[in-house]
């Protein structure tokens, strides 16, 4: 039986898939830091209900 069936060569973009595991890595920091940039650029309100 191996004889009959040959070995397939097994062929790996690394460069296309480097590429996209760094747009991934990426896309994954930009929307945790963005969001954080943004809620941390205003200053903290007072709350309502409280009075000096």
């Amino acid at each position: 039986m191996g004889r009959l069936v040959q070995d397939a060569p097994l062929i790996l973009p690394w460069t296309t898939l480097a590429a996209i595991t760094a747009a991934c890595a990426l896309i994954a920091l930009l929307g945790t830091v963005l969001p954080a940039q943004a809620l941390l650029r205003h200053r903290p309100t007072e709350p309502a209900a409280s009075r000096e």
